[in-house]
C-alpha cells in the first residue's frame, strides 16, 4: 500500500472542490475565476498534481499539493522556482502563489502556470530521428546556458550564498554516505562488491574538490521532468523544464543523471561542449555520482538488471582512476 497515496485520499481529495480551486486560483491571478474541472497529471505519486481548468477563456493552472502543513520540499520548490525567474534560467513554469494557510486545503498548496506539451518520455519515440536530434541538441543549449550561471556556495539556489556548503564533498558526500548505509542494510549487493566500495570511500572527497564556485543546475533532468509542444511551429520543441530541485552544485552531477537516462548522447555533447568546457576530472566525478545512483535504484527496482549494471561499470572504471 502506499501510504502517501492513502493519505492524499482522506485529507487531499475531499477538500478538492470547483469554489475552493476557484477561491485559491483567484487569489493566485488576481483574475475573476470559476473552475469548470480538474483532473490529476502523472508524477503526482507523492503529491496529488492537478491541471485545473475554467470556465472564462484563459490557461488551465496547475496544483502541487501536499497533504503536510508547511511542508519543506514543497515550500522550497516554490522559492527554487521564483530565483529561477529572476535569473532567466530554463522554461520553467511561472510560480503564482504558494498556500500554507490550510483555509481551503489542509496542507500546503503550490500554484503554477500550465506549460503546454507532454512529458518527453510519453512522445519522444514517436518523433523523426531528425526531430528527436533537434530536441536533444536543445536540451544541450538549455543546459550549457543554465551552466554559465554560477555563484560561491554549493545547496539550494533559493538559500543566501552564507547558508550554503562552502565545498561540494560537503554538500555531496552525505548524501553518497546516506544511500551506501540503506543499501548495506538491504542486503541487495553481497558483501564482496560493498568491500570495494568501502576501498575506495576514503578517495572520493579529492575526487570531487572542485573548488568554491558552484554551477547553477535543474539537479533532476530526465525525461519526465522535460516537456515537449509536439504542435510547436517548425516541429516538436522543449516546451519548458518540471520539477526543480535547483541546486548550485557540480555541473557534472547535472550531466551524469542525464547520462544515466540516455539523454546526453554524442548529439548532446558535441553541441553542450560548443559553449561550455568539460574538465580533465568530469568522468571520474560522473562515474562516482552513478555509482550512488545504481546502488539507489537498485534499492528501488531490485530486479532491474541496468542499474546492478550501472553500479558494477561505475565502479570498475573508479577503480581504474584512483
Amino acid at each position: 500500500m502506499n501510504v502517501q497515496e492513502e493519505l492524499l485520499k482522506q485529507k487531499i481529495d475531499p477538500a478538492l472542490s470547483a469554489q475552493t480551486l476557484s477561491e485559491i486560483s483567484e487569489e493566485a491571478t488576481g483574475e475573476a475565476l470559476s473552475v469548470s474541472g480538474w483532473e490529476s497529471l502523472s508524477g503526482g505519486c507523492w503529491n496529488r498534481v492537478i491541471r485545473v481548468e475554467f470556465a472564462q477563456d484563459r490557461s488551465p493552472l496547475v496544483f502541487k499539493i501536499s497533504p503536510h502543513p508547511e511542508d519543506a520540499k514543497v515550500m522550497n520548490e516554490y522559492r527554487v522556482h521564483r530565483r529561477f525567474e529572476t535569473l532567466d534560467a530554463l522554461r520553467t513554469p511561472k510560480a503564482l502563489l504558494l498556500d500554507t494557510s490550510q483555509k481551503q486545503i489542509p496542507g500546503t498548496v503550490f500554484v503554477m502556470e500550465h506549460l503546454p506539451g507532454a512529458l518527453m518520455h510519453a512522445c519522444f519515440g514517436l518523433f523523426s530521428p531528425e526531430d528527436q536530434s533537434r530536441i536533444i541538441a536543445s536540451l544541450a543549449d538549455d543546459l550549457a546556458g543554465l551552466h554559465e550561471i554560477r555563484e560561491e556556495g554549493f545547496g539550494s539556489c533559493a538559500l543566501p550564498q552564507e547558508e550554503r556548503h562552502g565545498s561540494w564533498p560537503d554538500f555531496w558526500l552525505p548524501r553518497f554516505d546516506a544511500v551506501f548505509s540503506e543499501v548495506e542494510e538491504s542486503g541487495l549487493l553481497d558483501e564482496t562488491f560493498l568491500d570495494r566500495i568501502r576501498r575506495l570511500r576514503p578517495e572520493f572527497g579529492s575526487a570531487l574538490a572542485i573548488g568554491t564556485v558552484a554551477t547553477l543546475t535543474h539537479y533532476d533532468i530526465w525525461s519526465g521532468n522535460i516537456l515537449i509542444d509536439p504542435a510547436a511551429p517548425g516541429g516538436p520543441r522543449i516546451a519548458g523544464y518540471l520539477d526543480l530541485s535547483g541546486f548550485f552544485a557540480d555541473y557534472a552531477r547535472e550531466l551524469s543523471f542525464a547520462e544515466m537516462f540516455g539523454l546526453a548522447d554524442g548529439i548532446f555533447y558535441r553541441r553542450y561542449q560548443a559553449r561550455h568546457r568539460i574538465d580533465p576530472g568530469f568522468r571520474l566525478r560522473a562515474s562516482i555520482y552513478n555509482l550512488k545512483m545504481g546502488l539507489r535504484h537498485v534499492q528501488m527496482y531490485p530486479s532491474e538488471e541496468y542499474y546492478r549494471r550501472l553500479a558494477a561499470d561505475c565502479l570498475a572504471f573508479i577503480e581504474a582512476e584512483v
